[in-house]
């Protein structure tokens, strides 16, 4: 039998993973849950608590069809957690957990980007495997002291039946996939830059060579994937979209982030960093109070984008008293005596040398701090409205 925990029955551990746990149970409505939470030792490092609410943050904003919705999450406790409805066939809080498990180690320090600078913090101790014990909550439906442990053991709860599921993708993997991919992808990079080469040293005969730049799309590249690798998006100094709030950048004003293989160009302030993975997806941070935690993330639009996936997309953004700017855009703009959060979903022609692929994609952006950060909230979020074409 399963144990009580706050307003949550027959709850088992179902993982755990160095520094994360994750549990399942019953909520009082009868809805089977999984909650992840941090160990009782690693909810003390500062790092790893703000992993966990960028990840948070992250998820609401890119959540699409396939994923479980959150039900209620308090960061801000001893012991933060989030927790996710458990159905077959969607992904629940393990979306959560493997981006964290690959955004730093499992234990030990977490690097933490400050700016330009990285430092590590010092060694935290890792999960026990016991439920973990959770007080101070700001959520009135939050979960009180534990009822009963389980004892020590096993990382994953031998008895759990979220067990094989939720290791079933790591034991699938075989170990020589990773070479044989990065292998592929050189052959396929190789082939395109020859066909690049050959198309801009042919006799085009109306001297279009010299005038593209060699930013000509590879036959390699799938159709609607975005822009070529290796080339860079260009940020447009057309007038800024104001949507977000009456603060946007002057042209002499911030920096611009132009990744390799990203669609967009947008810019931060000087003091900020961005962080970008290979899945079109950014956290951007800076070290004073008047800089928000940023959160961007791009996907392709599903089906044909028509009116009907496009509904699924916005119905998709679980923003707080949303605003529809126009058909393809919704923005959410919440302020507090001491926080505020801008959000945005937007579905775009992806912008590659002033002119439209023929693909649609869909940008999600989470910008938040405290008070001190809305003017460069709206700043950076007006800045991806602008530098995002709708269809």
């Amino acid at each position: 039998m399963g144990r009580t925990l706050g307003p949550f029955t027959d709850v088992s551990t179902a993982r755990v993973d160095g520094a994360y746990e994750i549990y399942q149970g019953n909520d009082d409505d009868g809805r089977e849950v999984e909650i992840l939470t941090l160990g009782a030792a690693s909810s003390k490092d500062p790092a790893r608590r703000a992993l966990l609410s960028d990840t948070v943050a992250w998820a609401h904003a890119t959540r699409g069809p396939a994923d479980a919705p959150i039900l209620s999450a308090d960061l801000e406790s001893e012991q933060p957690y989030v927790v996710t409805v458990r159905q077959a066939g969607l992904r629940g809080v393990e979306r959560m957990l493997e981006r964290m498990l690959a955004m730093g180690p499992r234990t030990g320090p977490l690097p933490v980007v400050n700016g330009p600078h990285t430092t590590q913090l010092p060694a935290v101790g890792t999960a026990t495997g016991h439920i973990p014990v959770l007080s101070g909550h700001t959520d009135p439906r939050g979960i009180p002291p534990v009822v009963s442990t389980p004892p020590s053991g096993s990382p994953v709860a031998p008895a759990s039946p979220m067990s094989s599921y939720v290791t079933r993708a790591q034991r699938s993997r075989p170990p020589w996939l990773v070479p044989v991919v990065l292998v592929l992808a050189v052959l396929i990079l190789g082939t395109g830059g020859f066909l690049v080469y050959n198309g801009f040293s042919g006799d085009s005969g109306d001297g279009s060579a010299d005038g593209d730049h060699g930013q000509t799309q590879s036959d390699s590249q799938p159709e609607g994937s975005g822009q070529p690798s290796g080339d860079l998006p260009q940020w447009s100094s057309a007038t800024q979209s104001t949507s977000a709030g009456p603060k946007t950048f002057t042209s002499a004003d911030g920096k611009v982030n132009a990744e390799p293989g990203w669609p967009i160009a947008f810019k931060i302030p000087d003091q900020m960093a961005c962080d970008f993975n290979p899945n079109l997806e950014a956290t951007c941070h800076g070290g004073s109070p008047d800089m928000p935690s940023v959160t961007i993330a791009v996907t392709k639009c599903p089906g044909d984008c028509a009116a009907k996936d496009r509904k699924n997309v916005k119905d998709g953004w679980d923003f707080p008293s949303p605003t529809n700017v126009d058909k393809f855009t919704v923005l959410s703009t919440l302020d507090d005596t001491s926080k505020t959060t801008v959000q945005l979903g937007r579905i775009f022609h992806p912008p590659f040398n002033g002119e439209t692929l023929g693909a649609k994609l869909v940008l999600t952006v989470t910008a938040k701090g405290p008070t001190t950060a809305e003017d460069n909230a709206q700043r950076i979020v007006n800045d991806l409205l602008t530098q995002t074409p709708v269809p």
